[in-house]
C-alpha cells in the first residue's frame, strides 16, 4: 500500500506543472511560429495569430476548473478583471453599443486576465520542466543575437515586417537610423525590447544569484551588443534597469567589477568598430537626435508635447477620461492627430477612462510590484521585480502599456512557479507552527 502511494506521488511529481510547462513552451516558440506564419501568409499578422492561439490555450486549460466551480482568484487577477469590467462599461457608455466586445476577446487585456487566472489555478513546474525552460531561454537569447547581427551586417530584410522592409528598401532613413528587431519583430514593435530584455534578465538574474561572475559579464556584454544594434533609446533604458543586479551583487568586488565592466564594454565597442558599424552616427543621430536639432527637438520633444497635452486637460478628464468628459476633440486637436493614440504609456488608461475606470489597473501594478519585491527579499532573486519595474518605467514614453508581451508573460509564469515552490518550502518548514504563506500566488 505504501509503495503504491509512493509510486502515485512520484508519477504526479513528474507531471506536476505540465499545463504551465506547455504554455510557457508555446510562449518560447511564439517568435518562430509568428515568423513562419508571416512568411506563409505575408498579408496577415503573425503576432495576431500567436496571440489568438495563446488566448485559446489558456481558455481551454481553464474550462475544466471553471465547469467544476473549483477556480481560484488572487488579488491581482481580481483587480485586473475589475479593470477590464470598468473599461467594458465605460466603452458601452462612450460608444452606445457592444460591438467592441468581439475585438476585446482577442485583445491584450483579456489575454493577461486569462493568464493571471490560469496562474492562480495551475501547479508549479517540477525541476525538470524548469531546467528545460531555462535551457530554451538560453537558446532564444543566443539566437536573437545571431539574427540581429545577420540583419545589421548581411540581410536587413530578414525576419522584418512590412514597414521595416519598406523603410530599409526605400532608404527612408539611413543605416544609423533604421531599427533592428531580430526575430522578435513579428511579435509587435516593442517585442525586440520587452521580449529580449525579459529573457536576458531571467538569465542574468540566475547567474548573479549563483555568483557566476565571468559568465554574468559575458551575458551583459552580449545583451549590450543586442540593445545597441536595436538603436532604440527606451530599450537601452530598460536594459540598464534590468542589468542593475550586476552592480548590486558585485559592488563589493570594486576593482574586479570595474575591470570586468570596462573589458566588457571595450570588447563590445571593438567588435562593432571591427564590423564597420556606424557607432558615432548612431550615438549622434539616433540617440542624441543631433540631425534634428538636439534631443529636445526629436522624438523626446514629441513625447514632451504629448505629456504637455495630457496635463493641460488632466483636471477636466481626471474622473471620467477624455471621452466622458467631452474633451476628446480638443485633446486630439492639441496633439495634432485624429487617432486614439499618444505616447504617454503608463498614463494612457487614466487619460482614456479617468480614475473611475483605471484605478484597479494602477492598484494591480502596485500589488504585483509588492509581491515581486517580497519574493526578492525571500529568495534573493530580484530579476522579476526589475523586469516589471523596468517595463513600467520604459512604457512611460510609449503608446503601449500592456503586459501582453511574450517575454513578459514568460517572466510572470516563471516567477509564479518559483514563488509557489518557495511557498511550499515555507509551509513544509513551518507546518507545525501554524504559519501562513507570505507570498501567495501571482
Amino acid at each position: 500500500m505504501g509503495e503504491t502511494t509512493h509510486l502515485n506521488k512520484s508519477q504526479q511529481n513528474k507531471k506536476r506543472g505540465m499545463q504551465l510547462y506547455i504554455f510557457v513552451l508555446f510562449l518560447c516558440f511564439s517568435p518562430v511560429i509568428s515568423y513562419i506564419f508571416f512568411e506563409m501568409y505575408p498579408f496577415y499578422s503573425g503576432y495576431g495569430i500567436v496571440k489568438m492561439i495563446a488566448t485559446g490555450i489558456l481558455a481551454i486549460m481553464l474550462v475544466p476548473q471553471a465547469m467544476s466551480g473549483n477556480i481560484k482568484f488572487s488579488v491581482v487577477s481580481f483587480l485586473y478583471g475589475l479593470y477590464l469590467l470598468n473599461t467594458i462599461i465605460l466603452n458601452i457608455l462612450i460608444t452606445g453599443n457592444i460591438g467592441f466586445l468581439k475585438g476585446m476577446l482577442y485583445g491584450n487585456d483579456f489575454l493577461i486576465l486569462l493568464l493571471l487566472i490560469f496562474l492562480d489555478n495551475a501547479r508549479s513546474m517540477n525541476d525538470l520542466f524548469h531546467k528545460n525552460i531555462f535551457n530554451l531561454i538560453w537558446v532564444m537569447f543566443i539566437l536573437a543575437i545571431l539574427v540581429i547581427l545577420y540583419q545589421e551586417f548581411i540581410d536587413p530584410m530578414f525576419a522584418s515586417g512590412h514597414m521595416d522592409r519598406l523603410i530599409k528598401r526605400e532608404g527612408i532613413v539611413g543605416r544609423d537610423q533604421w531599427r533592428n528587431h531580430s526575430y522578435f519583430g513579428l511579435l509587435g514593435l516593442e517585442a525586440n525590447g520587452f521580449t529580449f530584455v525579459s529573457l536576458y534578465g531571467i538569465i542574468l538574474g540566475h547567474l548573479v544569484k549563483t555568483r557566476k561572475q565571468i559568465i554574468s559579464f559575458i551575458v551583459f556584454g552580449l545583451g549590450a551588443l543586442f540593445v545597441f544594434l536595436t538603436k532604440t533609446r527606451w530599450i537601452m533604458i530598460y536594459f540598464l534597469i534590468v542589468s542593475s543586479p550586476i552592480i548590486i551583487s558585485f559592488s563589493r568586488l570594486k576593482i574586479q567589477y570595474i575591470i570586468y565592466f570596462v573589458i566588457t564594454l571595450v570588447l563590445v565597442l571593438g567588435l562593432l568598430l571591427f564590423l564597420s558599424f556606424p557607432v558615432e552616427d548612431v550615438i549622434k543621430n539616433r540617440i542624441l537626435d543631433e540631425d534634428k536639432g538636439g534631443i529636445t527637438e526629436g522624438s523626446f520633444g514629441a513625447r514632451q508635447h504629448n505629456y504637455d497635452v495630457f496635463f493641460k486637460h488632466f483636471s477636466r478628464t481626471f474622473w471620467g477620461g477624455i471621452y466622458l468628459s467631452g474633451v476628446s476633440q480638443d485633446y486630439f486637436d492639441d496633439l495634432d492627430r485624429r487617432i486614439d493614440a499618444d505616447l504617454i504609456g503608463v498614463f494612457h488608461p487614466i487619460s482614456r477612462y479617468g480614475i473611475l475606470g483605471s484605478w484597479p489597473l494602477y492598484l494591480f501594478y502596485m500589488v504585483l510590484l509588492y509581491k515581486l519585491y517580497v519574493f526578492y527579499r525571500l529568495s534573493g532573486n530580484i530579476t522579476y521585480f526589475l523586469i516589471v519595474l523596468g517595463f513600467i518605467v520604459s512604457a512611460m514614453s510609449m503608446g503601449n502599456f500592456s503586459l501582453a508581451d511574450f517575454g513578459l508573460m514568460i517572466a510572470l509564469s516563471l516567477y509564479w512557479s518559483e514563488s509557489k515552490e518557495l511557498n511550499n518550502k515555507f509551509k513544509q518548514t513551518f507546518k507545525n507552527q501554524n504559519q501562513v504563506s507570505i507570498i501567495g500566488n501571482v
